[in-house]
């Protein structure tokens, strides 16, 4: 599993059960590289609020699913969740009128 990898390669000894991670697909919208509105407002407000900048494929849409979970009271009160940005292309150069500004 890849999450006991990466702590295994930080010299850590932890453990995490494979069961201990969930993977929720359910948030892609119409396809692969096809932004979605809900991903260009997480992309908006973690930009503006983080100053963190997002890309429409991979982690704008992650944001907009665990954005969506919280508000349905997915996570419990003072539980510990991390939303792990792996990188990608930032939409950095989009103009008045593209998906982003939308």
């Amino acid at each position: 599993m890849l999450a006991q990898e990466a702590i295994d390669r930080l010299g850590s000894d932890a453990a995490i059960p494979e069961e201990a991670v969930i993977v929720h697909g359910g948030f892609i919208g119409p396809g692969y590289g096809i932004p979605t509105a809900e991903g260009a407002e997480a992309i908006r407000i973690v930009a503006r609020s983080e100053g963190i900048f997002l890309d429409p494929t991979y982690t704008g849409k992650a944001l907009a699913g665990y954005r969506a979970y919280c508000r349905a009271g997915y996570f419990r009160p003072g539980e510990s969740v991390i939303f792990l940005h792996t990188g990608g292309e930032p939409a950095l150069f989009v103009g008045e009128g593209d998906w982003l500004y939308a």
